[in-house]
């Protein structure tokens, strides 16, 4: 495809990611089919078949249950997107009252490991109220999701975790070539693409998508998510200041999530553009990583079966030993040997 298509596309991707402005005061509103549900489900049981106290109960119960629905339901996303700006207001608050002012390089490594545990703590909370946020999304989008196994979604969770990281520290290595401009462009194009995986992870890994599907996905349409995250980008990077700059990120990563349930596949699925490998060194490393970390584990379960079973082998040993006839021959000559002296 040439660059027209590429820009077409750039557009497309920067026009979608700014659709959860216009449906943000709709996510938490009860869809219509829903409401006709709880309506037909409330006339059948108010129709005049009861004949025991049970069905009684079982109307009273229907009843509170169809008020604690549109009472306690209706406010969930806008709660979890509060909740979600709170917290990251105050980490960042924390973190730059705490910040050292001294040049030291222990205080200043207590605060980067200080920073790195609150930065896992934001991101396991906001990962559980930002699926909030996408659930709602889901409701209002009528989007079927798949059943997906704890485990695998555990996994492809941590996974999509290490590679964000390491992609992340990818893009810091290169904000440091020697060359100002192209520096400066790649940093902004690796930032984008983070951003963009970032805020469709959610979708896709509700739809049952690998992680090497959802990398795929975007080395394959990279001018799409280029636009999708560039005003996102250009907002956590307007200022020097790193506080600022995660504030605006919180605020606003929110809405790019709600922005990828809006996004109809085929916007980013309609053009095949030429791969562009740029995920490559960071799941190579993230690839080793696990393959490491995952031979640590089996040579220490390896190790801990061997020192089991040799406990084992010990104790079958002596209760054997314990229990030959040779043992108990050699007792019993010992014993008649004793009788004889005394008498």
């Amino acid at each position: 495809m040439g660059l027209p298509a590429c820009i077409c596309d750039y557009l497309y991707g920067l026009r979608d990611s700014l659709k959860s402005l216009f449906v943000i005061h709709k996510l938490d509103q009860i869809s219509d089919g829903e409401r006709r549900k709880m309506e037909n489900k409330q006339r059948e049981l108010l129709r005049p078949k009861m004949t025991t106290v049970l069905q009684q109960r079982r109307l009273a119960s229907s009843a509170k249950e169809k008020r604690n629905v549109e009472m306690v339901a209706k406010p969930k996303a806008i709660t979890g997107l509060m909740c979600s700006l709170i917290l990251n207001m105050i980490l960042i608050s924390v973190l730059y009252v705490t910040m050292p002012k001294q040049t030291s390089t222990f205080l200043r490594l207590l605060h980067g490991l200080f920073c790195l545990s609150a930065l896992i703590i934001s991101r396991v909370c906001n990962s559980i109220w930002s699926s909030d946020i996408a659930n709602a999304s889901l409701k209002y989008t009528g989007v079927h999701t798949p059943s997906l196994s704890l485990s695998r979604t555990t996994g492809d969770f941590c996974s999509s975790m290490l590679l964000d990281f390491v992609f992340f520290l990818q893009s810091l290595f290169v904000s440091n070539i020697p060359v100002p401009l192209v520096s400066s462009v790649f940093t902004f194009i690796h930032m984008t693409l983070l951003n963009s995986l970032f805020s469709f992870e959610y979708l896709w890994m509700s739809l049952g998508i690998g992680l090497r599907a959802r990398i795929n996905l975007i080395e394959r349409n990279w001018p799409y998510f280029l636009g999708y995250g560039t005003v996102l980008t250009l907002f956590t990077s307007l200022t020097d200041n790193m506080v600022l700059n995660a504030f605006l990120f919180g605020a606003l990563f929110p809405f790019c999530i709600i922005s990828s349930f809006l996004v109809e596949a085929g916007n980013y699925k309609q053009r095949s553009h030429p791969y562009v490998h740029i995920f490559g060194p960071s799941i190579a490393t993230t690839n080793y990583i696990t393959s490491g970390l995952s031979n640590l584990l089996k040579s220490i379960g390896c190790k801990t079966v061997q020192t089991s079973m040799v406990k084992k082998s010990n104790i079958s040993l002596r209760d054997d030993h314990s229990r030959s006839p040779m043992r108990n021959m050699d007792l019993r000559t010992g014993h008649s040997g004793a009788r004889s002296s005394t008498e």
